[in-house]
């Protein structure tokens, strides 16, 4: 659930940023809403957390699948800039992730320290329990506690990729048409064959997902090659952006069951092909589109949850469990209920900004020094 792709990639795509906060304040929203705490009255997206994940992913292969399709042919067969990519994935991922998992051990294990135990009702197993042999299934990426599910699902990703391009840019480099016509056929027949799998740390069910990722890039990248040579944008594309959003917004459960007779959402039967599809084409018809969904997704609110993204994702269970751990031993009953989630988003925003400014940021400058001196040392051909 992290901030991919380097800043120059960034930069070239209106709206990147805004997409980020989008999916973190899904998933934000959607677990506020499980427990209790929906931001507006009536308002419930308990159950729709899932399409913010599934932003998350097909946004990750789009990015980094973008980004490789910018190098020029010879750094495909190039060893050190693979290399690169994998040393820029694990320090975008792994800092803040090892630092949750260490502070996870320590709330699991408070009541044992003599001068915090009291406190261990309130804190405990935040942001989620972890014991030492958890631990370890963790660093090994083989569980995913809570939250934690989507480190290792996107984290093989991340190695699986270099893989994919590789058995498709070697042969097919200049062969747009037939590439896109491949992995179309290849989203299609994963999203058809390979079931949807929920609790699990494998790559393998939402591969259908990072494939429309990818899928997408290859169309973008071809869209801009058509740009440059005059080819307009249409109004068409900003109206059918809408659309899927519109269409998003009829599939919360709490939405679709006030306007259906069904017991079970669309979602529910197959979220990962739906989401994904939706996610793609929406993305797409905003990059296409004449630009007033990009200029909110650009908003300095939106750009701003972005950037932090990667840490509200993390950490966003800590104010959300505290305050019904509060609520249930009568702590802040002298509140009114209107305000205990207006309270936890404040609370989850400062947490997930302090995480940024002392985690993230620091490491994302160390990375972005540590390019150039790789880039100057090897006379440009990184």
């Amino acid at each position: 659930m992290n901030r991919q792709g380097d800043a120059k990639l960034d930069s070239k795509i209106p709206g990147l940023d805004g997409l980020r906060g989008i999916a973190a304040s899904i998933v934000l929203l959607a677990h506020m809403s499980k427990w209790g705490y929906s931001l507006l009255p009536g308002v419930d997206l308990h159950g729709f957390s899932r399409s913010g994940v599934i932003l998350f992913f097909v946004l990750s292969a789009f990015l980094l699948t973008s980004q490789i399709l910018s190098w020029a042919p010879h750094l495909l067969l190039t060893p050190k800039r693979w290399l690169l990519y994998l040393e820029a994935r694990i320090f975008r991922i792994w800092p803040l992730f090892l630092f949750v998992l260490a502070f996870s051990l320590f709330t699991t294990h408070l009541h044992l320290i003599p001068v915090v135990w009291r406190a261990a009702p309130l804190l405990s197993d935040l942001p989620v329990p972890m014991t030492w042999d958890s631990l370890q299934e963790h660093l090994f990426m083989r569980k995913g506690e809570d939250i934690l599910w989507t480190i290792p699902v996107e984290f093989k990703f991340y190695l699986l990729l270099p893989l994919i391009l590789l058995a498709i840019l070697i042969p097919l480099r200049n062969r747009r048409t037939i590439v896109i016509s491949i992995l179309g056929t290849a989203v299609l027949a994963a999203f058809l064959l390979i079931p949807a799998a929920e609790g699990t740390v494998d790559t393998f069910p939402f591969i259908g997902v990072f494939l429309t990722g990818i899928l997408l890039a290859f169309v973008r990248r071809q869209d801009i090659e058509k740009t440059s040579a005059g080819k307009p944008h249409s109004v068409l594309y900003e109206w059918l952006a809408w659309v899927c959003f519109t269409i998003f917004l009829l599939l919360i459960p709490s939405v679709y069951f006030a306007i259906s007779n069904l017991e079970t959402p669309i979602a529910e039967v197959k979220s990962h092909s739906l989401y994904a599809a939706l996610w793609a084409l929406m993305i797409l018809c905003m990059l296409r589109g004449t630009g007033i969904m990009r200029r909110i997704l650009d908003s300095r609110l939106l750009t701003f949850v972005g950037m932090i993204s990667f840490s509200l994702y993390l950490w966003h269970r800590i104010p959300i469990h505290l305050m019904h751990r509060l609520d249930y031993f009568h702590y802040v009953d002298f509140l009114p209920q209107w305000l205990k989630p207006g309270i936890i988003l404040i609370v989850s925003i400062g947490i997930a900004y302090l995480s940024y400014i002392v985690i993230e940021r620091p490491v994302q400058q160390w990375r972005s020094k540590r390019r150039k001196a790789v880039m100057q040392n090897s006379k440009g051909i990184i």
